[in-house]
């Protein structure tokens, strides 16, 4: 049986599989997400391959969590232009995940980014090793 809304679905799927992806919790069923948009008013459902111009402005579509730290839930959500950048601030409280202490297995480091410039690697792939190993890095 096909989907009645099959582009929307879609969409709910690939976002979904992006943030479990990332070792995060997705708590939105796909009727909340759908609404949640329609709310926002942007309809979901265009087709994959329209030429359909995106939404302009600070309501063009983008989901982000209001506190990073808890699971994607739609009490956690708001729409914004570009989560992280200058408009649209961390919640107080939330510090940027590069700029905390780290403990590592080759001690500690001041932040994210000073234990990646000494693994060799790049802050997201430590952000990475911490979600995967939070015995073995932990912050400060």
């Amino acid at each position: 049986m096909k989907h009645p809304l099959p582009n929307a679905y879609r969409r709910y799927l690939q976002q979904r599989h992006r943030v479990r992806m990332q070792g995060e919790e997705f708590g939105i069923s796909f009727e909340q997400w759908y609404a949640w948009w329609q709310d926002q008013g942007i309809d979901k459902d265009y087709a994959i391959d329209s030429m359909q111009p995106r939404p302009a402005g600070p309501n063009r579509g983008c989901m982000a969590r209001i506190n990073p730290m808890k699971p994607w839930t739609i009490r956690n959500i708001v729409c914004r232009d570009k989560p992280g950048h200058a408009g649209n601030p961390a919640p107080v409280g939330v510090q940027n995940a590069r700029s905390r202490g780290l403990l590592t297995p080759a001690g500690e480091f001041e932040s994210v980014s000073a234990a990646a410039r000494h693994y060799g690697i790049t802050c997201q792939s430590m952000v990475d090793r911490q979600r995967r190993h939070p015995d073995l890095y932990q912050d400060l």
